[in-house]
């Protein structure tokens, strides 16, 4: 399945739906890349060229638009902002690896009180299609409680 196919059909049979965006121009994207200074993975190309980030009906769940995705580090390394809830309550990262743009993980953070200079990731996917797929099942907390 592609992401066209999957955001076409998936609120005809999803607890939790979602609303797709204008998708952005490929190369506005190449701009936004440069940008960032990354590559995205290929699925995520399609991804934000069919529908620029998604808003969901739980929680005030969003993929963000890649044109407001903000790139960060902690302990491992840098990541992107990919999504949030409760208007930026809680974020969920996408790590792309150096050597293979098209092998990428999503993730969340935890902290732990003991040390909150270093936060956890917790890891939940390495497709955009199972990550939509599981906030379409289990919502927000099926994501960001992985």
């Amino acid at each position: 399945m592609n992401i066209s196919d999957l955001l076409n059909t998936i609120n005809s049979t999803a607890k939790f739906k979602v609303d797709k965006k204008k998708g952005i121009s490929i190369k506005e994207l190449h701009e936004i890349e440069k940008t960032l200074g990354i590559k995205l993975p290929d699925d995520l190309v399609e991804f934000y060229t069919f529908s620029n980030g998604l808003e969901g009906d739980d929680l005030i769940f969003n993929i963000i638009p890649i044109n407001e995705v903000e790139k960060d580090n902690d302990n491992v390394g840098e990541y992107l902002f990919f999504a949030e809830y409760l208007i930026y309550s809680e974020t969920c990262g996408l790590e792309i690896d150096l050597y293979d743009k098209n092998k990428y993980k999503f993730f969340y953070l935890t902290y732990e009180q003991e040390d909150y200079n270093k936060p956890q990731r917790n890891y939940i996917g390495d497709s955009i299609i199972d990550f939509i797929t599981l906030y379409s099942k289990e919502g927000t907390f099926g994501i960001f409680r992985g």
